[in-house]
């Protein structure tokens, strides 16, 4: 596969971060013996977000301590191609179980491919003829450039969306419902039937970074592409300080008379004393262009940054 594979290395550390800062419900009792002011984090959230016609939900958790801080973190939000992240789990999974190699080769037909009208496999492949492909090219082109012709070979290969779905329920997270592929989506516009509570999808990104889910070297090999994915620099690390490690997948509706369906993004920051924050941002419905979408998902991981090394 012609990609560049950087190696990264991971420190599992405590990071100063508390419960949970709810300003539709207050500020929840600490967990840990040294309270964490929330009262700032939640207010410099408030000034980025009060402005913007639309929905925002915020979920960060710390790594490994487990303490979170949600800002509507417990509605529902249209996931698009962050959902790619849970069929990457279920994926690799299946690697772990024997069931699937990542140098086994798979067919992408000409009438499978016909389905979809861009992306950047159509991109590099013509698509006059059947197309042989590795596991593990599909999982790179939809976790570094949110492929939808490879994401959906990806669920059928891994049993459908009902076997994601199911697969992320057995993990022991509640609040992700997987129902569609990309090609249904866009047939159908369903793109609201794939949604997810960001602590949800927040909660299985520190599972998923503590080690219990897939196996260690399968984590790492996610990490290194969800690393170096060129899509989504201008969202969770587009204002972050230079060198900032970010692993993180991107999820984008369409615009319609001004309205952004949705700009999403979800990933583990490291942080400067090699401790991990796990982060969901997701916009639905708000009335900006996506690049100023982005832009505010950028503003508000450097607020939760900020708050996390002061």
């Amino acid at each position: 596969m012609n990609c560049v594979r950087q190696l990264f290395v991971v420190t599992l550390l405590c990071v100063f971060v508390s419960s949970c800062g709810e300003p539709e419900h207050g500020t929840a009792t600490k967990a840990t013996t040294q309270p964490h002011d929330y009262a700032a984090l939640t207010n410099r959230l408030t000034s980025i977000i009060s402005l913007v016609p639309g929905e925002v939900g915020v979920a960060a958790i710390s790594m490994p301590a487990g303490d979170s801080f949600s800002y509507h973190g417990h509605q529902q939000f249209p996931m698009f191609s962050t959902y790619k992240f849970p069929l990457a789990l279920k994926v690799l999974q299946l690697v772990d179980q024997g069931k699937l190699r990542l140098d086994q080769e798979v067919v992408i037909t000409t009438r499978e491919l016909a389905r979809y009208d861009h992306g950047i496999f159509l991109e590099t492949h013509s698509t006059g003829k059947d197309i042989n492909i590795t596991v593990d090219s599909m999982i790179w082109y939809t976790m570094a450039y949110s492929d939808n012709v490879t994401c959906d070979k990806l669920f059928e290969i891994a049993g459908g969306p009902s076997a994601v779905h199911d697969y992320i329920s057995r993990l022991g997270i509640s609040g992700i419902e997987i129902r569609n592929t990309v090609a249904e989506m866009n047939s159908l516009n369903a793109y609201k039937h794939n949604w997810c509570q960001p602590m949800a999808m927040t909660r299985l990104l520190a599972k998923f970074y503590n080690g219990d889910v897939v196996s260690d070297s399968n984590r790492s090999y996610l990490l290194q592409y969800m690393e170096a994915a060129p899509t989504g620099a201008n969202r969770l690390p587009g204002k972050l300080p230079a060198g900032t490690t970010v692993a993180h997948k991107t999820g984008t509706g369409g615009t319609r008379d001004g309205v952004t369906q949705g700009c999403n993004d979800v990933g583990i920051i490291s942080l400067p004393d090699g401790s991990q924050l796990a982060v969901s941002v997701y916009l639905s419905d708000v009335r900006l262009p996506v690049d100023s979408a982005a832009g505010l998902i950028a503003d508000i991981a450097r607020a939760i940054y900020d708050d996390a090394v002061r």
